[in-house]
């Protein structure tokens, strides 16, 4: 988890539980990536937002990372038909996390299967958009949660707009306080329930906050997930 992808909250607005917890049991809720939380939260808006999602035909590309993982799980809770794309050392993690089909992400989606999507999230901004594009259903959406190396992308704009395609971006730092309390509606029952837990979780104390951000720049993070914590006395 980078810290571009916290959310600010204001002094006023923080409050101490009273409640003890032990590490494994509160930190998870600050690692959750806000990207596939409201992604799909803008689909659990509503219970005939819910029956549409039922077989919607979706792909998860970088599907084995922090997000992805995460994106697999609620899709498939959702009723999703789930493909996905990773490394394939990560194919039976996705399949048991909710993936119907485990692509290998080396190799171009169109050239391992012939099906179409409604909806493409792509986690690595290593695919190039016309392709995604080209994989969608008339109507489908692309949603962008990252950027390609270059920062740029290039697509045949006429069969975009004549298929009714759509391209979404996504960044937490423009989470409204609504979505944020839409989601957590969502995602609590989750993490009461034991789901979205399983990453690697390493906590820190709030001291330790440069020497975190600068692992996680330098890639010394090792897959690993940070959470900054405040002295357990204060806890």
């Amino acid at each position: 988890m980078h810290f571009r992808r916290g959310a600010a909250i204001t002094a006023n607005d923080v409050k101490l539980s009273t409640t003890k917890y032990d590490h494994e049991s509160y930190q998870a809720g600050p690692l959750m990536p806000g990207s596939y939380t409201f992604k799909l939260e803008g689909s659990t808006g509503s219970a005939k937002k819910q029956v549409e999602l039922m077989g919607q035909a979706n792909l998860i590309e970088g599907a084995a990372g922090n997000v992805g993982r995460k994106f697999i799980q609620l899709a498939h809770q959702l009723g999703a038909v789930v493909t996905t794309t990773s490394a394939a050392r990560d194919f039976d993690r996705c399949r048991q996390l909710g993936s119907e089909l485990t692509l290998d992400y080396h190799e171009p989606v169109a050239s391992q299967c012939d099906r179409q999507f409604d909806h493409i999230i792509d986690t690595s901004g290593k695919v190039p958009l016309q392709a995604n594009l080209a994989a969608l259903n008339q109507g489908g959406q692309v949603t962008l949660i990252t950027a390609p190396a270059d920062n740029h992308f290039t697509f045949d704009v006429r069969q975009f707009y004549m298929a009714q395609k759509q391209i979404s971006g996504f960044v937490i730092s423009h989470a409204t306080d609504d979505q944020l309390a839409r989601a957590a509606k969502w995602l609590n029952p989750q993490f009461a329930a034991g789901a979205l837990l399983e990453d690697d979780l390493n906590c820190q104390p709030f001291a330790a906050a440069a020497e975190v951000h600068a692992a996680l720049e330098q890639g010394r993070d090792h897959h690993q997930r940070f959470v900054l914590v405040p002295p357990t006395e204060k806890i």
